[in-house]
């Protein structure tokens, strides 16, 4: 099933410049978007699902001012500063002489992250804003992202995906279980399992997801 991003938003003097790019990979959504500002642009934003922004470019001598109902304001005026804004926490964005802006949202499903990263995901740093962060890892794979998503031609869907793990093994401080925490070897059957689905399906594409779901483990 497609995961599909639901945000309430409310916003007056932005316009979009061109056509708005994106592109769905496995349980994320992601929107390139660049847009004009007027002087009094600005927008209330809502979503059920956790959501990263990513500044990319920024012009003009003001910032993009990010504000939660019990946070202070958080002004973004450098390419790739960042936020985090966790599922249902509501949000207001301003400018303040800024005359452009482009920056990368990544609409994601906590689910398909837990099942991706399992018990190594911390699932109470989900819920933390961070409205406003440098990273130059996610940076970098942020900037990827973003020229997948505006690029002509699209390469193989586990390219972004693997930016993707990337990125939020970055931004969760996702680490790889300790030896107390591994499972045991695999069992036979289960095993067999895998290796007969793989048999069958080799020239198809194979998702970690479908193998995991095999033997009832998460992706990790």
């Amino acid at each position: 099933m497609t995961f599909v991003a639901r945000m309430e938003s409310r916003i007056q003097g932005f316009a979009v410049i061109g056509d708005l790019k994106w592109h769905v990979w496995d349980g994320v959504v992601a929107d390139l978007w660049d847009v004009s500002c007027g002087d009094n642009a600005e927008g209330y934003y809502i979503s059920p699902d956790p959501r990263l922004f990513v500044a990319l470019d920024i012009d003009g001598d003001g910032a993009f001012v990010v504000e939660g109902a019990q946070s202070e304001p958080r002004r973004h005026n450098q390419a790739f500063s960042i936020a985090y804004i966790p599922a249902g926490v509501p949000i207001r964005g301003r400018v303040e002489g800024l005359k452009r802006i482009r920056h990368l949202d990544l609409h994601f499903d906590a689910a398909t992250l837990t099942r991706r990263f399992g018990r190594s995901l911390d699932r109470d740093a989900l819920q933390i804003s961070r409205l406003q962060f440098r990273d130059d890892r996610i940076a970098t794979l942020a900037g990827l992202i973003a020229a997948e998503c505006g690029s002509e031609w699209n390469l193989h869907d586990l390219y972004g995906e693997g930016l993707l793990n990337a990125l939020f093994a970055c931004l969760f401080q996702i680490d790889r279980p300790s030896a107390a925490r591994r499972r045991s070897p695999l069992p036979r059957r289960k095993l067999r399992l895998v290796t007969d689905y793989i048999d069958a399906h080799c020239l198809d594409r194979i998702r970690l997801a479908d193998l995991a779901a095999l033997t009832g483990l998460s992706e990790t």
